[in-house]
């Protein structure tokens, strides 16, 4: 957890400040999605647009906050104060 607190200097596409975990989130969910040869639409919250995946036969559209659990009073900061973060998403088969 070393250097994974605190902002990362940019916006999502809902104007929060992006911390440094949630990019990092992120990143671990897009490519977990990307690779798993089922998706073909991935909508994050730390995205401004869509991602499209041209995987042949892949049949699902997945909507996610890959991090949510940002702590109120610190808001520079995830799980500062241990506090449970969840994966949200939905999934829709198409």
């Amino acid at each position: 957890m070393i250097n994974l607190l605190g902002l990362a200097g940019a916006s999502n596409a809902t104007g929060d400040d992006q911390k440094k975990l949630d990019v990092l989130g992120n990143q671990i969910f897009l490519d977990t999605m990307k690779n798993c040869g089922k998706v073909a639409v991935i909508v994050s919250e730390e995205e401004d647009e869509a991602i499209i995946i041209k995987t042949k036969g892949a049949r699902y559209a997945v909507v996610c906050d890959p991090i949510d659990g940002t702590v109120p009073s610190e808001p520079s900061t995830n799980c500062l104060c241990l506090l449970p973060s969840i994966s949200a998403f939905c999934s829709w088969e198409y």
